[in-house]
């Protein structure tokens, strides 16, 4: 029997064919994962300025598998069992590109199987990034959402406005002539505000400070507010993340007159954060002022912004405010008070204080 004329042609078809079937069937059976939007671009902006501004210096590798896994707590939150093995990152600044290409890659995947909406995969990566560092002055506000912290936006702007108006600050003449000022603004206008108290309560005859910054925070007028009282010298130290620590001294001219200058008491709480335990430490480290009340809330940072470009934003801690006679951090520990009492027996106790040095 003669060979076939098209045999030559068929038997590569048999064995084609026979070839595509044997590898099409796996992917016939196995679906592959669907990845979704997780908002990959604001997640890397947040990644890139943790990794070169945080003054805790986090590994790029620590920032990456928590952000994973903030993911994967999402999706364990809409009762989905997806995940992805975590991928193998190299670690180091000079791998941080691929590294985060890989993280985002893995995160798709996961937050893809779980349906999860794009901005609860981005705010689940951001948060377990930030959660590396943990710090009062590092913090995410989403979109929508209320600032974390129950405080303003920070703000670059480090000069005091004289073209706003100013708003009064609560004050009270106490028995003995003791003065009474609840400094609840350090905004841009808040010196301004505290030195028109204080002018009200000279005219009433005031012959002690107390300076109340129970529930205080912001963190505007912190060199003025504190060269007032203090002539020249450091005020606090501002450490970086190379460890460089700069002086911050009382400026010359500031000092006040005469009158102002007499003896003062402050009270801090728990909710005392940010300006107002700095500008406590500094009167208290010059020995300027006796502090009363409760240990403070410990936010002794200086966030930097990270604007996400559509209303969300983020704070990372850029650098640490400390004492300026030692290498004392108070940053998330808190100022301990001179005199410790509870927050409501602060005023009492600093009044009681005052009227055993007033003249």
């Amino acid at each position: 029997m003669g060979a076939h004329p098209l045999g030559s042609f068929v038997w590569p078809l048999v064995w084609l064919s026979l070839a595509t079937v044997c590898t099409a069937a796996p992917n016939q059976a196995t679906s592959p994962v669907p990845s979704a939007d997780i908002g990959r671009a604001k997640i890397e902006l947040v990644f890139s300025a943790m990794r070169t501004q945080s003054v805790f210096a986090p590994e790029p590798r620590a920032l990456l598998v928590a952000a994973l896994e903030g993911v994967r707590s999402a999706a364990r939150a809409a009762a989905s069992s997806a995940d992805v093995e975590t991928p193998s990152f190299a670690g180091g600044s000079d791998a941080a590109v691929n590294d985060f290409r890989l993280f985002a890659q893995a995160a798709e995947r996961i937050a893809g199987a779980a349906g999860l909406a794009p901005e609860v995969a981005r705010n689940a990566a951001i948060s377990g990034m930030l959660a590396v560092t943990p710090d009062c002055s590092t913090y995410y506000f989403a979109s929508g959402s209320a600032d974390p912290r129950g405080v303003p936006p920070a703000s670059n702007v480090s000069e005091v406005r004289t073209d706003v108006a100013v708003p009064e600050l609560p004050t009270a003449l106490l028995a003995g002539g003791i003065g009474q000022i609840a400094w609840t603004d350090f905004s841009t206008t808040g010196t301004l505000s505290a030195k028109a108290a204080m002018d009200g309560l000279l005219a009433k005859g005031a012959r002690g400070w107390i300076i109340d910054l129970r529930g205080a925070h912001g963190n505007q007028g912190l060199v003025q507010a504190a060269s007032w009282f203090v002539p020249s010298g450091v005020l606090w130290r501002e450490v970086d993340r190379a460890g460089k620590a700069t002086n911050i001294e009382a400026r010359d001219g500031l000092l006040l007159e005469k009158k102002y200058q007499l003896p003062i008491a402050i009270a801090i709480d728990g909710m005392t954060f940010g300006g107002p335990e700095v500008l406590a430490m500094a009167l208290q480290a010059r020995g300027r002022a006796r502090v009363f009340g409760e240990r403070s809330g410990g936010c002794f940072g200086r966030p930097v912004q990270v604007d996400l470009h559509d209303g969300s934003y983020v704070g990372v801690t850029s650098l640490l405010y400390t004492h300026p006679d030692s290498e004392t951090k108070f940053n998330n520990q808190g100022l301990p008070p001179d005199v410790r009492v509870a927050s409501d027996r602060a005023i009492e106790a600093a009044a009681a204080y005052l009227l055993t040095v007033v003249r």
